[in-house]
């Protein structure tokens, strides 16, 4: 793929739209999907895993990824030309802003039409090489692709998890024939239907008028509102199907396996909530430490208030998990409403985050444990633990004696997270034990929490 050729376009129509007051600039977000070709020459493997396509059948196909390439290339540098021609003599129609933003992005416009024909005719070339067997599972596998593009474009929490990918990983596979079947086959539809009718919302699609929608400068406008209104009403739909799936399949699952999945799924979709708190962290340092290995009796006392902490965790995340999925939509939602607040020259409305008082709480609370833990170990046992030195006092002169301070790094702090939840940079504190449980722990007799995942 011809990156230059991106560049070169991307950045002429850029510059060409810079000179656009921002109230025409309305459904620029649709412009860079549509300068990414749909498909790459990795995603051959799909096509060969998915329709177990024979030798003969590899060669040809990768002869029509080549050819996709070479074609979306050559409409990229088409595009481009009409955008540079258009640039030379883009000073006559800097007077008349809605006949140049028309001029500037119909060659856009026409470009995603002819983009989606030629992923439409890719994906034909493949069906027609099928024989019967392997038509029967194009249907499958035509969702199966669809899901792998789409699904990652979430915005909302639990939106973007893949849960065929989870059942893949935690070696469920293969599911057809079990009690995972119905679930996992009508999470199989649904999902199709739900992300299907999410890109029928966005401005991407070839003739949703996004063009439009810049043109008459309608950022604020009713129409822009319903429409922003519906794109987050099918995000909602997409991230719900996922959770509902989840419950359904733990359910099956049941014990400990249905835990342990259910855990290790929200903990992709909502990774701030569900990743390993630092708390957590010093109480599986603890229970290795020299002194619990030499001591059972001590080892015993730590695990209990282990113990003790996760149930109480368990109970934070739970209220976080609910209040995270009513919180996302409204705060969007108020977002929208501020957009058409703003147009009619009206005041914006703030809305105040009920997670955030839920975080310092569970903060709070995980002080607290690590305060009955020191009082276990002593001072200076904790402080050789990794990643006690956060829980210390940093000096004697600016903090009280005896107050703990604590950091735990939010999605947007210093750690961060990645896509599927995980903490980009830990630090020194080495998270031996992801799942919550110390070393030798005892099953729980029953109940969820996050000792079970």
């Amino acid at each position: 793929m011809s990156f230059k050729l991106l560049a070169a376009a991307a950045a002429t129509t850029m510059a060409l739209i810079s000179s656009v007051p921002a109230s025409g600039q309305g459904g620029l977000e649709a412009i860079p999907a549509l300068m990414r070709p749909e498909f790459f020459s990795r995603d051959l493997l799909l096509f060969i895993e998915g329709l177990e396509l024979s030798d003969e059948q590899q060669i040809i196909v990768e002869l029509a990824f080549e050819d996709y390439e070479l074609d979306f290339n050559a409409g990229i540098e088409n595009m481009n030309q009409k955008i540079t021609k258009i640039a030379e003599n883009v000073d006559e129609l800097r007077n008349n802003e809605d006949q140049l933003l028309a001029t500037v992005l119909a060659p856009i416009q026409d470009w995603a039409i002819e983009r989606e024909v030629l992923n439409d005719q890719l994906l034909e070339n493949v069906r027609v090489l099928l024989d019967a067997a392997q038509q029967e599972r194009w249907g499958a596998f035509s969702r199966r692709l669809y899901r792998e593009k789409s699904l990652p474009h979430g915005r909302l929490a639990g939106e973007s998890v893949n849960i065929f990918h989870i059942i893949r990983d935690q070696k469920l596979e293969p599911w057809e024939g079990t009690p995972l079947a119905p679930a996992l086959q009508k999470y199989d539809g649904d999902l199709n239907h739900a992300l299907r009718n999410r890109f029928a919302q966005s401005l991407v699609q070839p003739g949703s008028g996004f063009v439009d929608v810049i043109r008459k400068r309608e950022a604020g406008s009713a129409k822009d509102v319903d429409r922003r209104r519906k794109m987050l009403a099918a995000r909602v739909g997409v991230r719900d199907v996922n959770d509902l799936t989840i419950e359904a399949l733990a359910a099956s699952l049941g014990g400990e396996e249905g835990r342990a999945f259910r855990h290790e799924s929200l903990k992709r979709g909502y990774g701030r909530i569900f990743r390993t708190t630092p708390t957590q962290r010093v109480f599986n340092a603890a229970l290795e430490c020299e002194a619990c290995q030499n001591d059972p009796t001590l080892r015993t006392a730590v695990q209990n208030l282990f113990d003790e902490y996760l149930g109480a965790l368990d109970a934070f995340n739970e209220r976080l998990l609910m209040a995270t999925r009513d919180w996302e939509p409204r705060h969007e939602s108020n977002a929208i409403e501020n957009t058409a607040r703003r147009a009619r020259g009206e005041n914006i409305s703030q809305i105040e985050d009920p997670t955030r008082t839920l975080y310092q709480d569970r903060r709070e609370m995980g002080a607290q444990f690590i305060e009955r833990l020191k009082a276990l170990l002593g001072n200076d046992i904790f402080s050789t633990l990794d990643g006690a030195r956060r829980f210390m006092p940093r000096s004697a002169e600016t903090t009280p004696p005896g107050e703990i301070r604590q950091i735990e790094h939010d999605a947007k702090g210093r750690g961060g997270l990645t896509s599927g939840g995980q903490v980009n940079n830990p630090g020194k504190s080495k998270d031996r034990n992801p799942t919550g449980r110390g070393v030798g722990q005892q099953k729980p007799r029953g109940g969820s929490s996050n000792r079970d995942r």
